[in-house]
């Protein structure tokens, strides 16, 4: 296979045999990164970019780390790599982009129909004006979807203290077609000064998409000091969609923990735990209304469920999960998952401490 160097062999560019073509990165720096992002978006290619495991924090540049495209060629970003991307440890605590309190973290602007997959990072310390100060994805211009058709798959991410002055600190996503998967991530202690500080999901279709949403942890984003219109620290979810909602847990918001924009959205809910919804489900099965989940330490960042939540083993939905949680481990070790994006491995010990 035939290799190309960006900065003296700091980026390897990987070609792969066949007719459809893709183009591998490994990344071990800040620049490397965004230099693997600006070339990726004009290369012709699929693209991967894979992050070698560290913290990274620029501190130039509009946003941290963008992306731009025309192109209908897929991008996955993913992290947890060892050094020269030989084997990836699937945790994402260990490998995380920062905007340093000053910049959005990652915008991925497309005006094409390639899919995009971001995975196993963490996302943190976004600052924005604008929407999705943690991670943007959705097309250039107003309104904010125009021209992007992809779809989007946000995998065991792990967002936490990205602000905005505008709507879903977190995480934004749109698109005009395809779907939207979001899956074993969490949202936490991320603010912002409208609405839906966790993040918003819309969709700029004619017809509805599909929208699945699963797995995920949305707890404690709150709205910035004095921001007199933001009443709602949870997930909006807008425009026309199928959405199904399972194996949540939302807790310790003010306002709604989740916002469905009805008629447009359609919405099935399948075993989550939430205290306030705004809108209504079209089905709705194992609901739960905990307001305390039994975190291990929420205000030490850890989300892991204790032994005694009444949370553990609470999931039963009828549809995927990620194999491993946002820690690496076995998504499901008794009868059924946690809800939520951790799995307890208390059940693994049992018979060390037992015998």
């Amino acid at each position: 296979m035939p290799f190309r160097c960006l900065r003296g062999a700091a980026i390897a560019l990987i070609l792969a045999a066949g007719a459809a073509h893709s183009a591998e990165f490994c990344a071990a720096t800040t620049n490397m990164i965004r230099q693997a992002l600006a070339t990726a978006g004009s290369n012709g290619e699929a693209d991967i970019v894979r992050i070698v495991i560290g913290t990274y924090t620029p501190t130039t540049g509009s946003i941290a780390f963008p992306y731009s495209t025309s192109e209908n060629h897929a991008l996955t970003i993913e992290g947890g790599y060892t050094f020269g991307c030989g084997l990836r440890v699937d945790d994402a605590d260990l490998t995380v982009l920062s905007g340093g309190g000053a910049r959005p973290v990652m915008r991925i602007e497309s005006n094409g129909s390639g899919a995009v997959t971001v995975r196993n990072l963490g996302i943190k310390d976004g600052e924005s004006s604008g929407h999705g100060a943690g991670l943007d994805i959705d097309g250039p211009g107003l309104p904010f979807f125009v021209g992007f058709t992809g779809s989007i798959n946000v995998e065991r991410v792990a967002f936490l203290f990205n602000r905005t002055s505008d709507d879903a600190g977190g995480m934004y996503l749109a698109t005009r077609d395809g779907s939207i998967t979001v899956r074993g991530n969490l949202f936490a202690f991320n603010r912002c000064s409208g609405d839906n500080c966790a993040l918003q999901i819309h969709s700029g279709a004619a017809e509805p998409i599909n929208v699945r949403f699963g797995g995920n942890t949305v707890t404690l984003n709150t709205c910035n000091l004095g921001a007199s219109a933001c009443n709602s620290g949870g997930a909006r979810f807008t425009g026309q969609q199928n959405l199904l909602l399972y194996d949540n847990l939302f807790a310790l918001h003010g306002g709604g923990d989740i916002s469905l924009q009805n008629p447009a959205v359609t919405a099935a809910l399948y075993y989550n735990n939430y205290e306030v919804m705004i809108g209504s489900a079209d089905d709705e099965v194992g609901s739960l209304n905990v307001s305390n989940p039994g975190f291990v330490d929420a205000l030490g960042e850890d989300f892991r469920l204790q032994s005694t939540s009444p949370l553990r083993n609470q999931g039963n939905a009828p549809y995927a999960l990620p194999s491993v949680d946002l820690d690496g481990h076995p998504r499901i070790i008794e009868s059924a998952p946690d809800l939520g994006a951790y799995e307890s491995l208390d059940i693994l010990f049992a018979d060390d401490f037992d015998g």
